[in-house]
């Protein structure tokens, strides 16, 4: 058997079209004829994830009026999230050790990976991951112990090692790697 009949099951699967008296004149689908019974929202009793998770001695998420936590994102420990900052879907921001700061509207898009490191890393660097103000950091970046000032734009895709530091108003492309100590200036784009 060849066609959408193989696809789904054989032949045991009937397909049939919609016909006329299921749809309104305008197009769109009518649902007068059926009822619903229910108006509860659906609740997942079995997901056990949580948005925001407290660390034992490090402390839990600080929230800055308005910013926005999408619910399948997690942070834990130190991480302050600023006024008007986002974190995105499947994103997870771990302030473990030394602390993440997020700036004032700047977001963490969707499956990011931000974290600090345990050890202080150098004389300007204590392990802490800051992300300024007005900054961007693309779909799947990986942020560890690292520095992006204020306005930055971090590809989708890119990695930040420990120590790496991005001045004001820089960018990195998508897919680009910043080795340990590696420094972007001011209005460049790498």
């Amino acid at each position: 058997e060849t066609g959408i009949n193989a696809e789904y099951g054989g032949s045991n699967m009937i397909i049939r079209p919609a016909t006329r008296a299921s749809f309104s004149p305008l197009g769109r689908r009518n649902f007068s004829s059926q009822s619903f019974t229910s108006r509860v929202p659906f609740v997942d009793k079995t997901s056990q994830h949580k948005t925001l998770v407290r660390v034992r001695g490090r402390g839990s998420p600080a929230l800055g009026l308005n910013s926005f936590v999408a619910p399948s994102a997690t942070l834990t420990g130190n991480v302050a999230l600023f006024e008007n900052a986002s974190v995105w879907y499947g994103a997870i921001v771990r302030g473990d050790y030394r602390g993440v700061k997020i700036g004032h509207y700047a977001n963490v898009q969707d499956n990011s990976i931000v974290s600090d490191a345990p050890v202080r890393i150098s004389e300007d660097n204590d392990g802490s991951t800051v992300i300024g103000h007005f900054s961007s950091i693309g779909h799947s970046c990986y942020l560890h112990a690292c520095t992006v000032e204020d306005k930055c734009i971090v590809g989708m895709g890119s990695t930040l090692c420990e120590n790496s530091y991005m001045e004001t108003e820089s960018m990195l492309g998508a897919g680009s790697v910043l080795f340990p100590d590696s420094r972007v200036r001011s209005h460049e784009v790498i």
